[in-house]
């Protein structure tokens, strides 16, 4: 329901912090990216904002990852 989308959001911004800090696992947040997205349940749009945020901030520090 309403709350899984919130649940999945909050999982996709987690690894944030520790990708602009240079660590954490892109490729595994990249992972997780492509299956959230490709899910079948409702909540697309809060799912592709929390990817598309997650790159930005990456983007800032990491530009050769994002």
């Amino acid at each position: 329901g309403e709350q899984d989308v919130w649940l999945r959001r909050a999982a996709l911004l987690a690894p944030a912090r520790p990708l602009r800090a240079g660590g954490g696992d892109w490729d595994g947040f990249l992972r997780r990216a492509r299956t959230a997205e490709a899910a079948p349940r409702g909540g697309h749009d809060v799912v592709r904002e929390a990817v598309e945020r997650v790159r930005e901030v990456v983007r800032e520090t990491r530009p050769d990852l994002a």
